[in-house]
């Protein structure tokens, strides 16, 4: 049955993206954010991407949910002509997962504490657009032949687009780390070398403050889950 395929393909990416969540916890825990500036801007993208991982692993995980609830009705006698429908509705949800897991290996590849200072503005903000698209393309896929009676999915996708947001402007801090051969400025007698630093930090609040909000997202969605509220029902 195509449908359990589809099931086993959104449970299968759900595994991968927890497995790559739980390593770039990790990663993030193990990163000494005072030993010099530069790794606290190594940190926050970490942390970013692990904002972004999360939230995609919450959108996987809804549309896992939904999807699995639409196999049992088919396998009961009783509803399975009622919630029957077109293969190809399954099929892109296929398509869906695998693009969605695609994205999480593009952005997390090799990804550690040792490379996370290697990485580009533009390769972060790529893959990060890669993933956020992705999301956008699984939640469509869920909601055709689907019908939400709750806005957990509307909440996950929010927090992925919050997170992919918070994750640029991370990105966006690599060009600004503090050069250690600058020379002194006219900012108040401090040289130009703390005062960028002092911006970094600044922004780097900034983003901190962003990825709670969306911790805070995630949190609420992930007790709305487990609580039992059943957010699915097919159309």
């Amino acid at each position: 049955m195509l449908e359990a395929k589809a099931e086993a393909a959104l449970n299968d990416a759900k595994d991968e993206i927890s497995f790559r969540l739980d390593f770039l916890q990790k990663v993030a825990a193990g990163i000494d954010r005072e030993a010099d500036p530069k790794n606290n801007i190594n940190g926050a993208i970490i942390d970013s991407v692990v904002a972004l991982v999360q939230s995609t692993d919450a959108v996987v995980g809804a549309a896992g949910a939904a999807q699995n609830e639409l196999v049992a009705n088919l396998r009961n006698a009783a509803t399975r002509a009622i919630y029957a429908r077109d293969p190809a509705l399954a099929q892109g949800l296929i398509d869906a997962a695998r693009h969605v897991l695609a994205s999480i290996n593009d952005l997390t590849r090799g990804l550690d504490g040792d490379t996370v200072g290697t990485l580009s503005q533009q390769e972060l903000a790529s893959h990060a657009e890669g993933v956020s698209k992705s999301v956008e393309i699984l939640a469509a896929a869920v909601r055709a032949g689907t019908k939400v009676r709750s806005d957990n999915l509307f909440v996950a996708a929010r927090t992925v687009s919050d997170a992919t947001r918070a994750l640029l402007e991370a990105a966006k801090m690599i060009e600004d780390a503090p050069d250690q051969e600058a020379v002194d400025s006219d900012d108040f007698g401090i040289d130009a070398y703390t005062m960028q630093e002092i911006k970094v930090q600044m922004r780097i609040a900034e983003l901190e403050h962003q990825l709670e909000k969306a911790r805070k997202k995630y949190d609420r969605l992930m007790k709305t889950t487990v609580s039992g509220d059943k957010s699915w029902n097919t159309a």
